[in-house]
């Protein structure tokens, strides 16, 4: 009776340690296809995520050197300054007839709001095209002014809008802020108005001009 319990509990313990290798290997079997399964996965994520910077990273657009003298006018007009959106080099060509070997360096900046016409066009012509520049301007000036779709409230700030050449630099300058006021007193108040902000935007470009052509000599 004391051998078949002997038997019994010795046959018990065999079949045991059966069971518990058969688990480890099937252990240690699961952990190398997770760990086959899972490299794969961190290689595939971490070229997705190199690929996610690369198209996320773009260097900054290149300012104008040409922005002191948008600033210089901003400052001057407080305001009634309303260009706020600069336009792309790109783009001037179609609207302004402005081609980039005319130019050493452009700035356009003109209202985000569409029934806003105020403009402020800086160009830095190159030498031998400061004509080209002047009759580019001039044309697109006039066919603004020849525009039977402008709003009314726009007529006086086209009509008194200006051209003006200063050695290499060509300005087109269309201003005047809010005109609600002028506009009561009809169109020739507006631009009036107009005028005298346009020559406040001049002057504010004179002395910028001034001062940097000043700061310049002394640097040398």
């Amino acid at each position: 009776m004391k051998k078949n319990k002997i038997l019994t509990v010795c046959s018990l313990l065999a079949v045991s340690v059966v069971l518990l290798t058969a688990c480890g290997k099937k252990n240690n079997g699961n952990t190398g296809e997770n760990t086959e399964s899972t490299t794969p996965q961190t290689s595939s994520q971490a070229g997705n995520n190199t690929g996610n910077t690369l198209a996320e990273s773009t260097e900054p657009a290149q300012e104008s050197s040409l922005m002191y003298l948008r600033d210089a006018v901003a400052e001057a007009l407080g305001e009634d300054y309303w260009p706020d959106s600069v336009m792309e080099p790109e783009y001037v060509q179609d609207l302004y007839g402005l081609k980039p070997d005319m130019y050493e360096d452009i700035f356009v900046e003109t209202p985000m709001i569409g029934t806003n016409v105020d403009t402020l066009i800086i160009v830095q012509a190159k030498k031998d095209r400061v004509e080209d520049v002047e009759k580019a301007l001039n044309t697109y000036r006039e066919g603004e002014i020849n525009n039977t779709m402008q709003y009314p409230m726009n007529i006086g700030k086209v009509q008194a809008s200006r051209i003006e050449t200063i050695d290499n630099y060509v300005f087109f300058i269309q201003l005047g802020g809010s005109s609600v006021d002028a506009e009561e007193e009809g169109e020739e108040k507006v631009m009036e108005l107009s005028r005298e902000q346009n020559e406040k935007a001049l002057e504010a470009i004179r002395q910028a001009l001034e001062e940097n052509s000043a700061g310049s000599g002394r640097t040398r």
